[in-house]
């Protein structure tokens, strides 16, 4: 008895992309969840004295300033997938975006030391979650937060 393998071939990719398609989302639904930042945080680092996290550590309480020898994180809640802008600002200044993609949460190093070496005393981290147009030429803010500090 001689097997068609050929046959076989096209059948079990016949069955794949049945497969594949039903588990396919229906994009004509408009089911999506609304987009917002829920909280706001930030956090130690999990290693102290480091100036790049490597892990969340304990929560910084709200009204205490974050450490300025050191690296740690702030964290934004949300719901879904998101794609996430970070940036540390002043008042008359900005650092480059940080772009990051997750789901549900997602955190952002942030090391104060150079810029408070500049003499600057207040500044914020500011999270945004953006949508990318088509084209990928253009992005707009979806949702919003900040959190902010005074130093002495």
């Amino acid at each position: 008895m001689k097997i068609d393998l050929s046959r076989i071939v096209k059948g079990c990719l016949a069955m794949a992309a049945v497969a594949a398609l039903a588990g396919c989302p229906d994009f004509s639904k408009n089911d999506s969840v609304p987009t917002e930042i829920t909280r706001i945080a930030a956090f130690k680092c999990i290693v102290p004295n480091i100036e790049t996290c490597q892990g969340r550590g304990a929560e910084i309480p709200a009204g205490t300033l974050p450490p300025t020898n050191e690296g740690f994180q702030v964290w934004v809640w949300h719901p879904g997938a998101n794609t996430t802008s970070w940036r540390i600002l002043w008042a008359d200044g900005f650092t480059d975006n940080q772009i990051h993609v997750a789901q549900d949460s997602v955190g952002q190093g942030v090391n104060l030391g150079p810029i408070l070496a500049d003499g600057i005393k207040q500044m914020w981290v500011r999270a945004a979650i953006i949508a990318v147009s088509r084209d990928l030429k253009d992005t707009t803010v979806l949702a919003r937060d900040s959190i902010g500090w005074t130093f002495p």
